[in-house]
């Protein structure tokens, strides 16, 4: 058994484990988001910010080539400060055919010498190239490349480029803002999430604490209660307390069935030592102690009649019957059962007939029908007095299969028909035990036929008789 303390510690532990993991998962979906977010956010603001440089580049290279006189290409007008935009301020130089310098602005210290990439690309027919240079300070700059043209012959190849710190500068501002929005957000998140998870805990805390105060003195009293705003622990509380009805429904019957059991073995016990005791007290004659054993040996088929039927229920009540399945037609059955009790029925004066012409098949398991039909035949047999008739008769009807077993007996009062299915339940207890009843016969019989899929039904009129009717599927409804 293990320490209500140390349970307690463990359920904590399962608790704050099962928060922790939901807020790990749900923080870590929305580390996933905000990075996805930001990285799309970062890309798309980077592609625009490059194609509003690759095109103020390109418009301000092709008019410097514009601007390159072609008696004089190394005279240009070029007007830095009227070329500056808001965010950018060219630069600008010129080449020869063999790459030569020949015009360089006077904000760069040296010409900033292109790659041999650059000078295959720019060779293209379309003579433009977008590319990155560093000049001789160290100073990154996005470049436009064109080549220049006049009436078919070439003049100079162009080149216009702005520092990189103009798109640089932005991107570093805007991985600021997405780094330092998403670390707010996710702590926001964090502790909201933290809180509600805190909040939705408190309920399943206090279904917890009900729960432990459960105990089998108090299964009638004590359920759980969830609110109503939370519905998911409503509906577990609901379940659990549909499970206490049903343990405490299954608790008190078997307080009864013990009680009843204990009551039952203790009567023909009692009345066996006393036959023994009152045997040995002093010497009697064979025939006396004839008696006194033939008394003793009734007793005992009493108490070995009462262990069979409670080893059946029990058996039955842990669903072996289901177990052995197999093709069954319940008018050889009804046959083979009144060929036994034929003797009892002879000796009670009582005429025992059998209406099972028709093929009336089931599934299950023989044994278990034919005990079914068994105690019906033998218990209307023993309660039908002499002269009278007990009839058994099986009928097919759509997908039911029925057995009726009807006497003409003096019948059962309406107020004890409710009742008769239960387990040591007896009409007439001095008659029952009269007769070596206990009361399990009938229980034994709704049992096993529930077990079958199937129902019993009784019905009596005081003065004209009972009929037991069982009900059971068909054998091509059971097969499908």
């Amino acid at each position: 058994m293990v320490p209500q303390s140390q349970r307690r510690h463990f359920e904590r532990r399962l608790i704050m484990t099962l928060q922790s993991r939901l807020l790990l998962v749900l923080l870590s979906l929305l580390a996933v988001v905000l990075a996805v977010f930001c990285t799309v956010v970062y890309l798309l603001v980077r592609q625009n910010l490059q194609t509003d440089i690759d095109q103020f580049v390109l418009d301000k290279a092709l008019l410097l080539g514009h601007a390159v006189n072609p008696v004089n290409p190394a005279w240009i007008r070029f007007e830095e400060r009227a070329w500056r935009s808001p965010r950018f301020t060219p630069v600008g130089q010129t080449f020869d055919t063999n790459w030569q310098p020949v015009f360089v602005s006077q904000r760069l210290p040296a010409p900033i010498l292109p790659s041999e990439q650059v000078k295959r690309e720019a060779a293209h027919p379309s003579g433009i190239v977008h590319h990155d240079a560093v000049a001789p300070d160290g100073r990154r700059y996005r470049m436009a490349t064109v080549t220049v043209n006049r009436e078919g012959k070439f003049l100079c190849y162009a080149q216009i480029g702005v520092p990189l710190e103009g798109r640089d500068r932005p991107l570093r501002l805007l991985v600021g803002w997405l780094v330092s929005g998403s670390l707010i957000t996710w702590i926001g998140a964090w502790v909201a999430a933290g809180y509600l998870v805190q909040q939705w805990r408190a309920p399943l805390a206090m279904l917890g604490e009900t729960a432990r105060r459960v105990r089998v003195q108090n299964l009638a009293r004590q359920r759980l209660f969830a609110p109503s705003d939370v519905p998911e622990l409503a509906q577990v509380a609901q379940a659990f307390n549909e499970l206490l009805d049903q343990l405490d429904t299954a608790h008190k019957a078997q307080q009864r069935f013990v009680a009843d059991a204990s009551h039952e073995l203790r009567t023909p016990l009692a009345i066996v030592r006393g036959e023994i005791e009152v045997a040995l007290r002093r010497d009697r004659a064979a025939l006396e102690y004839r008696e006194i054993l033939q008394s003793c040996r009734e007793e005992i088929e009493r108490l070995s009649r009462l262990t069979e039927n409670l080893l059946a229920l029990a058996r039955a009540d842990v669903g072996e019957a289901r177990d052995r399945r197999e093709r069954v037609d319940m008018g050889t059955v009804c046959r083979e059962v009144c060929e036994q009790l034929g003797p009892l029925a002879a000796a009670k004066g009582v005429s025992l007939e059998v209406n099972a012409s028709q093929t009336s098949e089931t599934t299950g398991d023989r044994v278990a029908l034919g005990q079914v039909v068994f105690n019906l035949v033998e218990n209307a047999v023993r309660y039908t007095p002499a002269g009278e008739r007990v009839t058994v008769a099986t009928l097919s009807q759509g997908d039911e299969v029925q057995v009726t077993v009807a006497d003409t007996g003096p019948g059962i009062p309406a107020e004890h028909l409710p009742h008769l299915f239960e387990r040591f339940y007896r009409v007439d207890k001095a008659r029952t035990r009269e007769l070596g009843g206990a009361g399990l016969g009938l229980a034994i019989v709704r049992t096993l036929t529930e077990f079958h899929g199937g129902r019993v039904e009784v019905q009596s009129v005081l003065g004209q008789g009972t009929t037991f009717t069982v009900r059971l599927p068909r054998w091509p409804s059971a097969s499908a």
